[in-house]
């Protein structure tokens, strides 16, 4: 942080920035790493899994007939 504390000083890569401080919405301190190594920023919340490969959805349906009881 700034000495008048206004901004805020990040290093990355031997690079230093300076953000206002009335920029910054919010920030994660531990990125996520899983959502990093996989080509992902790591900002926000987990993504839903994807569908694997071959995976078809069932042919059954909800059978709308007569119950059992009431075939007798």
């Amino acid at each position: 942080m700034t000495e008048d504390r206004s901004k805020l000083v990040i290093e990355v890569d031997g690079q230093r920035f300076e953000l206002a401080i009335d920029d910054v919405e919010s920030a994660k301190l531990v990125p996520d790493w899983d959502a990093v190594m996989a080509g992902k920023s790591g900002v926000g919340g987990k993504q839903p899994k994807p569908i694997k490969p071959g995976h078809r959805p069932s042919k059954k349906k909800s059978q709308s007939g007569p119950s059992p009881k009431e075939g007798r």
